[in-house]
């Protein structure tokens, strides 16, 4: 691997760095070859991201599941999902997995059945059906090795929530969702051990702007800043780095293309450049690399199903002259455990994936701290090192062999 001033790997200045004339832009990207469709899932595996299922108006439901790399632009098909064409499904990655289920199908079936997608084997495999029952546009987000999954709406709005183990094939049932039912389409992404549920529709379909963090070590929710933009349903959200965003969606009356990011830390929102079509809902999106993307969906301008596929460039990164040498880590490589020692106790460890996505943080008790990623894939992984003030200490290359 080629090495960057003070250390610091190029690949990762590459992903985490955002130079200054590509940062809060929009890129058109290759049309999605499946055709248009609305309320189809999406999700990233690795260095790729996933798209497939969906309702087109014209042709009716669908089955086909894509794969999109970012490097080349390009789409290639990969095996129909084996649960059925259907919409409104939930979907989301778990490690190196996928898991697509939920939803409705052209008889107006709504199964409670629960797939998972090996992208290595290219196969599905049934899992253990979603126990809260049938429902649509159920929404979730993946911590560690483990799912959570709930909302949606049967008959009327939902609220329970659900932890699936990916090592087990376990479901449990945890702490209910606060607020209202929500149905028609909330939003939900994790930021490292924390997930992020909000807006929607409530049962008597009024639109919902509030914002939800779950704890999943204490199984409790918090509300967080709301929302700032217009309440809404049917919008799209994933998270890069420590960041969220939000945008797209529907009003009662109108469909929206404003777009939002919200900060971890300080618990606030700022608004971003705006999606860059006017008219957008019940779109796919998923985050990979460092870059957000967005596609297909419902234009009500047109009243047609769209194949569209567009890349967001966030504002993120670390500061490129931080110096490595503040921090050691032993051993390196390791075996899925490590140390980091510091001469200050509260400084804050940060570990990313290659491809950018925070995979653990906590807070140095002492002078030394061990940190777990066994439950992570083996490969490169990047550790920052920040001070109580927000002071970047150093990043460092660590390998899990």
């Amino acid at each position: 691997m080629q090495v960057a001033r003070n250390n610091i790997p190029l690949l990762f200045l590459c992903l985490t760095f955002s130079s200054s004339h590509a940062q809060n832009t929009w890129l058109k990207r290759a049309d999605l070859p499946g055709g248009s469709r609305e309320a189809a899932i999406g999700f990233a595996i690795g260095t790729k991201g996933y798209l497939g299922t969906g309702l087109d108006a014209f042709t009716g439901h669908k089955r086909d599941f894509w794969e999109f790399d970012p490097v080349g632009n390009t789409w290639t098909q990969k095996a129909d999902f084996k649960g059925g064409s259907r919409s409104a499904c939930m979907g989301l990655a778990i490690g190196n997995k996928g898991y697509v289920g939920l939803g409705i199908d052209s008889l107006s079936n709504q199964p409670s059945d629960f797939w998972e997608y090996d992208p290595i084997a290219n196969s599905w495999t049934k899992k253990a059906d979603f126990p809260g029952g049938s429902r649509v546009y159920a929404r979730g987000f993946s911590i560690g090795l483990k799912g959570y999954i709930g909302t949606g709406k049967d008959t009327t709005g939902i609220k329970d929530f659900w932890e699936y183990d990916q090592t087990g094939g376990a479901w449990t049932q945890k702490a209910t969702l606060p607020g209202p039912p929500r149905t028609s389409g909330a939003i939900a992404f994790s930021i490292a051990n924390k997930g992020y549920i909000g807006t929607g529709q409530d049962n008597f379909g009024a639109c919902l702007n509030d914002f939800w963090e779950y704890d999943s070590g204490n199984n409790t929710w918090l509300q967080k800043t709301s929302f700032p933009g217009v309440a809404r349903y049917a919008a799209t959200g994933f998270s890069i780095g420590n960041k969220g965003y939000i945008g797209t969606g529907s009003t009662n009356s109108a469909q929206l293309n404003d777009f939002w990011e919200y900060d971890q830390g300080n618990d606030t929102w700022s608004q971003k450049a705006n999606f860059p079509i006017q008219f957008r809902s019940y779109a796919a999106a998923f985050a990979l690399a460092g870059k957000g993307y967005i596609g297909t969906g419902f234009d009500f301008n047109t009243t047609f199903d769209i194949d569209d596929f567009w890349e967001y460039t966030p504002i993120v990164g670390l500061d490129e002259g931080t110096r490595p040498d503040r921090i050691t880590i032993f051993p390196n490589p390791c075996l899925g455990k490590f140390k980091i020692y510091s001469k200050k106790s509260g400084e804050e460890i940060t570990v990313y994936a290659a491809m950018g996505k925070i995979i653990y943080r906590t807070v140095l008790s002492g002078d030394n701290s061990m940190v777990d990623i066994s439950s992570f894939p083996k490969g490169i992984y990047f550790v920052k090192v920040m001070d109580s003030s927000g002071t970047i200490k150093g990043v460092q290359k660590i390998i899990y062999q």
